[in-house]
């Protein structure tokens, strides 16, 4: 017996969709469709929301390496007390809620038929929330334990790190150049000079110190943005409300962590810092 898996019902599957359409919506310079998707993760995947809680220990399973198997085994089994303790009636009504916005907002298929790297751990940890939650003479042990064990390999094994020059050789990183340069040559009347700054820091930078500090000036340059627009708007509660929300999200935002996820919503913060310039000088 195998466990049934509905990718629609998967927080983590939902939020690695929106940002892979997020992504193909940039560099197609769709950017009211980035916008779109943008605005649904950080609405629906705040802090305080059971949506956002499932989403953070899912993803803490895909991304953690531990020492072994039986280290791996204790987070597995923190990982199954946390889900327990998640308000299941509320979570499938955000779940619900978030999938009709997807699919009237974005078009449902083409989120939902977006690739994603390792779709199997995706899965699997899905199918195991789903599991956890259920009533013990519900559960199905064999394919439990089966699935139990294949998290626990996956979390015992060493995940690729992220802007670590080490494991580039030259050749490598005169790919990322290349890459880089014909980025900016193609979207050179797309992108702001801060977008490529990021683009490039991303690429190169060998410690992640220059993207680090690249992030923080974005990150800041937003916030002052913000901060100027709010002054002028004052008087306009619904975008106050609006400004609220997106200073919330930039004041979250971890620099000492990026990841793609990280590099595509900083992409938009660059472009929203432009547009507000543009707008206090209209």
């Amino acid at each position: 017996m195998t466990m049934k898996h509905n990718k629609r019902r998967n927080s983590a599957l939902l939020y690695e969709c929106l940002v892979n359409t997020m992504s193909r919506a940039l560099i197609e310079n769709d950017e009211k469709r980035s916008n779109v998707a943008l605005n649904l993760m950080t609405r629906h995947f705040r802090p305080g929301t059971e949506l956002h809680r499932e989403f953070r220990i899912a993803n803490a399973l895909l991304k953690s390496t531990v020492s072994s198997p039986h280290t791996a085994a204790m987070i597995v089994s923190e990982a199954k007390e946390a889900i327990r303790g998640i308000d299941a009636t509320r979570l499938e009504t955000e779940k619900s809620l978030l999938i009709r916005r997807i699919n009237e907002d974005l078009g449902g298929e083409d989120v939902y038929d977006e690739p994603i790297t390792d779709y199997r751990t995706y899965a699997t940890i899905g199918s195991l929330f789903n599991e956890w939650r259920k009533d013990k003479k519900n559960v199905d042990i064999a394919t439990l334990v089966e699935y139990e064990d294949a998290l626990v390999k996956h979390l015992s094994t060493e995940k690729l790190v992220e802007n670590n020059d080490d494991k580039h050789d030259d050749s490598d990183r005169f790919v990322f150049k290349v890459m880089v340069k014909k980025l900016n040559e193609r979207y050179h009347d797309t992108l702001n000079q801060d977008q490529k700054k990021l683009i490039s820091a991303y690429a190169l930078a060998p410690d992640g110190a220059t993207l680090k500090k690249c992030v923080e000036e974005i990150r800041d340059s937003s916030l002052a943005a913000l901060k100027e627009f709010e002054d002028v708007e004052k008087n306009n509660r619904f975008v106050l409300e609006k400004v609220n929300e997106v200073k919330s999200a930039l004041t979250n935002e971890d620099a000492s962590n990026v990841n793609d996820d990280t590099i595509v919503r900083f992409m938009l913060y660059a472009k929203l810092i432009e547009e507000l310039n543009h707008s206090q000088e209209d």
